[in-house]
């Protein structure tokens, strides 16, 4: 037995769990039992006090389904976390969908696996209508973090600045280089890149030497002042 067998009206825990006896005129022998039976039954909780097990037996019906005897539609609602264990492993997942035909029936998304043998139990996370802790977005909002409005959201050329890295010297300018790909240049590179070829070119030819030139085109990628 464990804690979910336990009623919240205290004279019905008399006998509600096999293994501790709270009867009234009790004999004196089954106390320390009983004792340490409750403490076994609380550490037992505290080993997993993020899942709640309600003792719902359930049942599989493929990798991603099981069904549960009775109505449970509200308390195994959408977006709901489990923890389902089989005879094979436990898995863990959030509810996306559940309806009553013959009983409730859940689906699950799993973070990874699938059920692949009888499951021997299910346990629930925090109730995802109403938590007790604020869903990500309205904690944000709440600490004026909102993504998109107090900080930059995700995107694609930041993806692409954070694969190019830092610049590795002084005097480098960042680059668009192709579609989605950007570099650091400095010199004859970044002279290519704004001007064309013409940029080194322009640069061998050196500064002008006195008033009045021009910069003359004298063949296939020469250039002279001439005045």
């Amino acid at each position: 037995m464990a804690i979910r067998d336990w009623s919240t009206t205290a004279g019905d825990n008399d006998d509600a769990d096999s293994n501790i006896n709270w009867l009234e005129g009790q004999a004196p022998s089954t106390v320390n039992n009983s004792a340490r039976a409750l403490m076994a039954a609380i550490r037992t909780q505290f080993n997993i006090n993020e899942w709640f097990d309600y003792g719902d037996g359930a049942a599989r019906k493929d990798g991603q389904n099981f069904s549960l005897t009775g109505t449970h539609t509200t308390t195994y609602h959408v977006g709901r976390r489990v923890r389902i264990a089989d005879t094979n492993a436990v898995q863990y997942g959030t509810v996306s969908a559940v309806t009553f035909s013959s009983g409730t029936q859940v689906t699950v998304v799993f973070d990874s696996g699938s059920l692949t043998a009888t499951v021997t139990g299910v346990a629930l996370g925090s109730p995802a209508v109403n938590p007790a802790l604020p869903d990500s977005a309205a904690a944000r909002s709440a600490m004026g973090l909102a993504i998109g409005s107090d900080v930059q959201a995700q995107g694609a050329v930041l993806d692409d600045l954070n694969t190019l890295g830092a610049n590795s010297a002084d005097s480098e300018f960042l680059v668009g280089t192709g579609s989605g790909a950007l570099a650091w240049e400095s010199g004859d590179t970044l002279r290519t890149s704004i001007m064309g070829a013409i940029g080194p070119d322009l640069n061998t030819l050196g500064a002008v030497s006195s008033d009045g030139q021009f910069i003359v085109g004298t063949g296939s990628g020469v250039f002279a002042y001439e005045s």
